[in-house]
């Protein structure tokens, strides 16, 4: 052991000592200078190991690149990409817009199939007709041979909106009622 361990085992043992011994034969009393010098060499020891810490060179640790994340798909992404693109005015405006009524379509068939226990069959002349639904909108998007009421045709052009969006929005909502069984 070195000097400094020693030294510091036998202070350590002579505390432990005055302690229980209250005072080793009148070597240790607890009087006010003795306190005060335990308290000082503590403070002296202090400054020691903080003075020894500033010398010491910093080593830091490379932690590496964080994990990359797995980007996915937000659900319905492509069908809002869809609406974005649909544009009355485009040729590739209406390839969007076969796609996204095609898209609903299916989904409106295989919810059918899924809470009224049609058959793939029986749900596609559901469509055809329009009897799948009670909102006449929806009916109309997915079957284009029936056509808009009137008076929803009239309302969609005096707010200034699209009867394509307005189908859009209307069957989506029907198929969310559909599925929640209302």
């Amino acid at each position: 052991m070195r000097a400094a361990e020693a030294v510091g085992v036998a202070a350590l043992l002579a505390g432990f000592l005055s302690v229980f011994q209250r005072g080793i034969a009148g070597l240790f009393d607890f009087s006010y200078a003795f306190v005060t010098l335990v308290g000082v060499l503590a403070a002296v020891q202090g400054i020691r190991y903080v003075s020894a810490r500033r010398r010491t060179e910093y080593v830091s640790l490379d932690l590496g690149d964080p994990e990359e994340r797995y980007v996915v798909d937000v659900p319905g992404a492509e069908v809002d990409d869809w609406l974005r693109r649909v544009d009355p005015r485009s040729r590739g405006g209406s390839r969007f817009r076969n796609r996204l009524r095609e898209r609903l379509r299916e989904a409106a068939a295989d919810r059918l199939v899924a809470t009224r226990g049609y058959t793939p069959a029986e749900a596609e002349a559901a469509l055809a007709d329009g009897s799948w639904t009670d909102d006449a909108a929806a009916a109309a998007f997915l079957a284009p041979s029936l056509g808009y009421p009137f008076r929803t045709r009239v309302r969609v052009r005096l707010r200034g909106g699209s009867l394509f969006r307005h189908g859009v929005d209307r069957t989506v909502t029907a198929l969310r009622e559909e599925g929640d069984g209302s």
